[in-house]
């Protein structure tokens, strides 16, 4: 692949044989050690993995990288989506907002090294400007993202979903929580199997501070660890919050929703699957698709987020997802396809 003399320079520096690679790349592991820490400073740190560093014209670069799961050099997905979102909003007039963004995941990423967002400026229009994004890591190509941003319009027809009635979220219960509750009814009662009990062991154990210390995430359903009901797929829905306020930036409101929006999309296909017994070995984002309907919202207020699957086979899962604000507009709307494949020599699962 060609890229620019610029970014040919900047991917040696960041490549392993290069001078002072070493002590840079050291700085992103280190700052990756530092993000890991799951403590009652983490959401305040944690606020430090949005930011971009600009490097020259259309070139970015970030050093303080999150995980995907505890133990794991994987990057989480739904950074990279937000910090992609971040380089194209800086190319952009601020009275250009995004509308869609299309995503493909091509390879994992590594916390422990730096990822260089390129920003190719494709069109100019009168209302529309349309941006590639390429993160890349060691001269690779990580991921691709299309974006298009529109000037604010006012006129035309309206119309949108209804949100649906729910119970608040000062009547429920955290998904960590669940998960510790479900677990300790297990020890009392042997209410799954031992397979389902290391797997929420597992989530409980390997979900880094990446999530739960961002935002906080309420399910409706608090009998989702239930494996008991053996449940069709249905809507999952929860309302989530930042942790700590990230304050009225419509730019970073709109990159945290990009960022939470890779988080839980698959679980709505898989979850029903857990039930019968399905075990994954494998969970990927391979492609994610975004659109804003408001450009201005704020995730430090109570939003509510509905996943639902479609169809999962060929070891891939459909899903699209849904953001309402609490008093009931509809801000976002997504869809992925993830790759989910079953533990060697376990059980399909047909529904």
């Amino acid at each position: 692949m060609s890229f620019p003399p610029i970014l040919r320079s900047v991917l040696r520096f960041g490549g392993r044989k290069a001078r002072g690679a070493r002590r840079f790349h050291g700085n992103a592991e280190k700052n990756a050690e530092l993000l890991a820490i799951d403590d009652d400073e983490a959401p305040r740190r944690l606020i430090t993995s949005f930011n971009i560093e600009t490097i020259d014209a259309n070139l970015y670069r970030s050093n303080a990288l999150v995980r995907g799961l505890v133990g794991r050099d994987a990057v989480y997905g739904g950074q990279v989506i937000g910090q992609s979102l971040r380089a194209a909003q800086d190319t952009v007039d601020e009275d250009r907002a995004p509308h869609s963004m299309h995503c493909y995941f091509l390879k994992a990423g590594s916390v422990t090294k730096p990822i260089v967002y390129h920003v190719d400026r494709v069109r100019e229009g009168g209302s529309f400007s349309t941006r590639i994004v390429k993160a890349i890591q060691d001269g690779e190509v990580l991921f691709t993202t299309q974006i298009s941003f529109q000037k604010s319009e006012s006129g035309g027809m309206e119309h949108t979903r209804v949100m649906p009635k729910v119970p608040p979220p000062s009547a429920l219960l955290s998904y960590r929580d669940l998960l510790k509750e479900a677990l300790e009814e297990h020890e009392k009662k042997a209410t799954m199997t031992d397979h389902q009990a290391m797997l929420l062991e597992f989530k409980l154990a390997n979900t880094p501070p990446t999530f739960h210390r961002v935002y906080e995430h309420r399910p409706v359903d608090q009998k989702m660890f239930d494996f008991s009901r053996k449940k069709g797929i249905d809507v999952q829905r929860s309302w989530i919050k930042t942790v700590v306020p990230y304050g009225d930036l419509p730019a970073l409101q709109r990159q945290l929703a990009a960022y939470v929006s890779d988080s839980s999309v698959i679980d709505a296909g898989l979850f029903p699957h857990l039930s019968r017994g399905f075990i994954p070995s494998m969970v990927f984002t391979l492609d994610h698709s975004l659109w804003f309907h408001e450009a201005h919202f704020s995730l430090d207020n109570w939003c509510l987020l509905e996943v639902e699957s479609d169809h999962a086979g060929n070891n891939r899962s459909y899903g699209r997802a849904r953001l309402f604000s609490a008093d009931g507009h509809l801000l976002l709307s997504a869809s992925q396809e993830g790759l989910v494949r079953p533990l060697r020599g376990w059980k399909s699962s047909r529904i």
